[in-house]
């Protein structure tokens, strides 16, 4: 429909504001509520995906079907080409060694600022395997339950689930059967409240559909089971409820890491503080800590759009085939499209950084209630922007390279990029929330001091920081309160509680110059004296100093 120099859309869409792995093995529609879809000429539905909640290995074999292995030497999977190896840290024990994978402990404070220390309780009984030498893959596990006080954490549970979810890469030789070394793909690491419901509830097991198909899922075989759709996962007996940390709960996690673990991770944890250090030849001492936050999923619904907007929009719905069709589509944090390549795939094309948040950023509206969350997750260079290359300094880093972190709803989950001298990323979301509030947001990156100097092109030890929120057209819209440490080894800065919709942030350094202060000494020899004035002052040769 076509109205004067405007035309009418109406659409939603929608984004997802958690970090998703590339594991996802189940998956809960964001709802809603109250969306009239047949309004709507085109939704832009979210899937946020959740990582595996059993330890597997699978293989595509080579009569194309999908096994399931028992571990790296089952036999059935010898012909695989390549397995992947979705390995869910176990809980450190006392016979443990710092050679092993595995989680040490989990530490709370809970919202009146003190400090609770939790008891392992015990470890879901799913499927696992044992170590394999030959891939130099660790133990599998499963979510570990950890047990705190009462009301500390939430206000209905006294169990927190610690899951960290770790995917390899495995070739099989050909000729010795044997896996070679693997590959880390992948890493996340989820914390929350858990709580039980009793009822007519199974276990997920191993199954093989009509078409030799093999999975993990819930015995068909079984009756009269009780409704699990909104279960976490199931026990026999049991249905495992996921809940929410209440408002500035925060958590700290320790766990010996295979050192494999390299490059950028995202987050929403919030004042976050991280920490490696080097326990053996294969594994570092990794600690995570910091605040849940409640980053809000978003959709637009655009009413009337502007026709200079017209070709922008029409790129972003061009999948639906049709102004006045429904059409469900998936966006990820991760995905291209939000950023960039929006209207071309021509990296050298300046029309290639528009992205989907230039477009409808100003009519975000944010989907309620939808809890806090405690996720780090790896963020690989190749599931990256096709436009934009990593520094040398964090692709080469054969290490940890650092971590960005924040609560908004949409963000660039890449290292800053280096413009101008300056550190420069972008976030999006709702500029106003479901009360009519102010959003606002924080914005943190932590990483190596050798990475931070090395993208710095400087060896010089910043010691303030000045951030800025500005608009794409280059308009400041708000300097955020700053914070900067360096401990450790590693930098934090961090721009916070700042409004926004789609602006870029912007970090510039500084180092204060130190004034020099000059002396002045008199120097004798004999009965001459000479005064030498300098910063440092020494006598020349063949005089004392008087």
């Amino acid at each position: 429909m076509i109205l004067g120099k405007k035309r009418v859309f109406i659409a939603t869409i929608l984004f997802s504001a958690i970090v998703s792995s590339n594991l996802a093995s189940a998956h809960t529609m964001v709802v809603i509520p109250d969306l009239d879809q047949t309004k709507s000429s085109i939704i832009f539905q979210i899937i946020s995906h959740g990582s595996p909640q059993t330890s597997e290995i699978n293989a595509k074999t080579t009569d194309g079907k999908q096994r399931i292995c028992a571990s790296l030497k089952d036999p059935r999977c010898s012909e695989a080409e390549e397995l992947k190896v979705s390995l869910i840290v176990p809980t450190c024990t006392a016979k443990s060694t710092n050679f092993d994978v595995c989680i040490r402990g989990v530490d709370v404070r809970g919202r009146d600022a003190k400090i609770y220390p939790s008891v392992h309780e015990r470890e879901v009984a799913t499927t696992k395997f044992s170590k394999n030498v030959d891939a130099k893959i660790g133990n599998a596990g499963g979510v570990s339950i950890w047990k705190v006080k009462a009301g500390v954490t939430s206000d209905s549970s006294d169990k927190i689930a610690t899951k960290v979810v770790l995917t390899y890469s495995v070739e099989i030789d050909k000729v010795s059967k044997k896996a070679n070394p693997a590959k880390l793909v992948d890493f996340a690491i989820s914390a929350y409240p858990v709580s039980y419901i009793s009822g007519n509830y199974e276990m997920r097991s191993y199954l093989v559909n009509e078409d030799g198909f093999e999975y993990y899922g819930i015995d068909p075989s079984y009756t009269n089971l009780d409704d699990s759709s909104k279960c976490e996962w199931t026990e026999k007996g049991i249905c495992v409820m996921k809940g929410y940390f209440a408002p500035d709960t925060n958590i700290l996690i320790s766990l010996q890491m295979d050192n494999k673990l390299q490059g950028w991770l995202a987050s929403n944890i919030l004042d976050l503080k991280i920490e490696e250090k080097k326990l053996t030849s294969s594994t570092n001492l990794l600690t995570v800590g910091g605040r849940a936050s409640n980053p809000s999923p978003v959709y637009a619904v655009n009413n009337v759009i502007d026709v200079s907007k017209l070709k922008e929009l029409e790129a972003a719905y061009n999948r639906c085939g049709g102004e006045v069709s429904v059409c469900g589509q998936t966006f990820e944090q991760f995905d291209n499209k939000i950023w960039e390549g929006l209207l071309t795939s021509d990296v050298s094309s300046a029309q290639f950084k528009v992205g989907l948040a230039d477009v409808i950023s100003l009519s975000l509206v944010d989907v309620p209630d939808q809890g806090t969350k405690w996720n780090i997750a790896s963020m690989p260079e190749a599931g990256w922007r096709k436009g934009v290359s990593w520094s040398p300094c964090v692709s080469n880093s054969k290490v940890l390279a650092g971590v960005v972190s924040t609560n908004a709803s949409l963000y660039q989950m890449n290292p800053p990029e280096l413009v101008d001298q300056k550190l420069v990323s972008r976030v999006a979301g709702a500029h106003h929330n479901s009360k009519n509030e102010l959003n606002r947001v924080d914005y943190q990156v932590a990483m190596r001091g050798d990475v931070f100097r090395c993208l710095l092109k400087k060896n010089t030890n910043p010691t303030s920081v000045k951030a800025t929120a500005f608009s794409s057209a280059g308009e400041v819209m708000e300097n955020p309160a700053v914070q900067m440490v360096e401990q450790n080894g590693w930098v934090n800065f961090a721009a916070k509680n700042f409004s926004y919709s789609t602006p870029n942030v912007e970090f510039v350094f500084s180092t204060p110059v130190v004034k020099t202060v000059s002396k002045t000494i008199s120097c004798a020899k004999g009965k001459k004296i000479v005064k030498v004035k300098a910063v440092a002052p020494k006598c020349p040769k063949g005089y004392k100093k008087v």
